[in-house]
């Protein structure tokens, strides 16, 4: 059984003040033997300038259950 946590405006407190430093994450835990054991989550920093093709661009990461960052797409 997976459970799938959103938070949708992680810094809400830097959004509303004009920082960029915020995003969006989400979790992906899976349920094993009654505990959640996270498997899998995503940050999504749409503000981060990165630009391809002349486009500024946000980037997302990927990251193991762990935390350890998989992948960073630009």
């Amino acid at each position: 059984e997976l459970l799938i946590v959103v938070d949708p405006i992680d810094g809400t407190r830097n959004y509303v003040e004009g920082n960029l430093e915020f995003g969006t994450l989400i979790g992906i835990f899976q349920q094993s033997a009654g505990r959640l054991t996270p498997c899998f989550g995503i940050v999504y920093r749409p503000m981060t300038s990165v630009q391809r093709n002349g486009n500024d661009l946000g980037t997302v990461t990927f990251t193991s259950g762990n935390g350890i960052a998989l992948h960073q797409l630009l």
